[in-house]
């Protein structure tokens, strides 16, 4: 049985407890959100903290909430949070699948949007949707606040831009428009609270005459950092919908990815998984936009 090490536990109720927190210095600590890595880790002792701080009791951290041209989510917002929200469902529905793939019931109640993020895992599912929809993360720390899009956040498998002593408050994306469809597919090792193999995002948005006039398409698990297929999305972009262009762009998205990764032992049964899901995705995309 794996106990926890010793370690003090604070839990600041506002941003600026936090920063004054922070701004003290010399602390070693890990911040606590939903816990469902931090924890086994700690367990494992990975790592040795001298300090866990819990930002769930954060008020500012939790919002979901429409901000007019945008909506906007609170790092600790759990998977859990996102499936019961309307808003959710009617301005990002890709964002729902893939919330509900995460884990069990229990990942999903105490797992956070956040988290996954930070986490940086190339498997991530919530990544490629939010990247997709050109979400962005807002961060701050004791001496600055910013806000960057969330492609260009990661650096590598379990590498990001965030400094030791970064928070992520948020995350903002546009409201979808009309005539816009989306789509999240995943493939698992099992049917159920599997880690992806493979990931595709979609969005497809129509112009009045049916043809694509805006494309996102963001495959996840294959590649180093997570990445729109900006090739495959030019190539959408000015025609009708359609299986032998979906089948073209699946091509493009394939190839694309063996580019960044290179022939692997895996590329044999990856590359023609790929190809169909990315098709599959467009498909019901398309079929949604109306």
């Amino acid at each position: 049985m794996y106990l926890l090490p010793t370690f003090k536990y604070l839990a600041p109720s506002s941003l600026e407890g936090f920063l004054k927190l922070l701004d003290k210095g010399g602390k070693d600590f890990k911040l606590l959100a939903g816990g469902t890595d931090l924890i086994i880790n700690l367990k494992k002792e990975e790592i040795h903290p001298e300090y866990v701080i819990d930002i769930t009791k954060i008020p500012d951290l939790k919002i979901l909430r429409d901000a007019g041209d945008k909506i906007i989510i609170g790092s600790t917002v759990t998977y859990s949070d996102l499936l019961e929200s309307p808003l959710v469902s009617k301005e990002a529905p890709f964002l729902i699948e893939a919330a509900f793939t995460v884990g069990a019931v229990q990942i999903r109640n105490s797992g956070t949007l956040g988290g996954n993020i930070a986490n940086a895992s190339p498997a991530a599912d919530m990544i490629p949707p939010l990247i997709a929809l050109g979400a962005k993360v807002r961060i701050i720390n004791p001496e600055q606040e910013r806000e960057i899009p969330l492609e260009e956040l990661f650096l590598g498998p379990y590498k990001t831009k965030l400094s030791p002593v970064d928070l992520i408050t948020e995350i903002s994306f546009a409201k979808i428009p009309p005539r816009t469809g989306t789509c999240f597919l995943k493939v698992g090792r099992r049917n159920a609270l599997a880690i992806s193999r493979l990931s595709v995002a979609v969005t497809l948005t129509l112009n009045n005459q049916g043809k694509i006039q805006a494309a996102s398409l963001v495959p996840g698990a294959v590649t180093p950092v997570p990445k729109r297929i900006r090739k495959a999305e030019d190539l959408l972009c000015g025609n009708t919908p359609g299986k032998d262009l979906f089948e073209q762009a699946a091509k493009i998205v394939s190839e694309e990815v063996v580019a960044i990764t290179g022939i692997r032992y895996s590329t044999v049964y990856k590359e023609p998984v790929l190809f169909n899901l990315v098709k599959r995705s467009l498909l019901l995309a398309a079929e949604r936009c109306k």
